[in-house]
């Protein structure tokens, strides 16, 4: 016969696989300062390429100002200014980055503590008195 309960936990289960594509249930891997300093550690390198790529485009751009300007500006000073723009830059993404991969962890944390109650749930169906017994 079949168990009403157990029906719809294991549909709840199933539906939680299929629409979290697994993201969340690969979150139990990891701690959350783990997890975080991943993210944060990703998106500094991803922000480091965009920001070089932005330079590239803003040198291609301004290409016919900056080699008029190259003989008589101090390049150390323009390294430096260019560092310090990307130390911020980087350090701004870097915040945004913290605080988005906390917020992700949280939520699927969350999802995957009532996933867990529920995969909890039927196994303790399982083990109830006159629960039918797996052949």
């Amino acid at each position: 016969m079949i168990n009403a309960e157990r029906t719809r936990l294991m549909t709840r289960l199933a539906v939680f696989e299929s629409r979290e594509n697994r993201d969340a249930l690969t979150i139990a891997d990891y701690y959350r300062k783990d997890y975080i300093g991943t993210q944060v550690l990703s998106g500094i390198v991803s922000g480091t390429i965009a920001f070089v790529i932005i330079l590239v485009l803003y040198v291609f751009y301004n290409i016919e100002d900056l080699m008029q300007a190259v003989f008589t500006m101090d390049l150390m000073t323009f390294a430096r200014n260019i560092l310090l723009i990307y130390f911020a830059f980087i350090l701004v993404y870097g915040i945004i980055c913290y605080l988005y991969a906390t917020y992700q962890y949280d939520k699927k944390r969350k999802r995957l503590k009532g996933y867990l109650g529920d995969m909890k749930e039927l196994y303790h169906s399982y083990k109830k008195p006159g629960a039918s017994k797996k052949r």
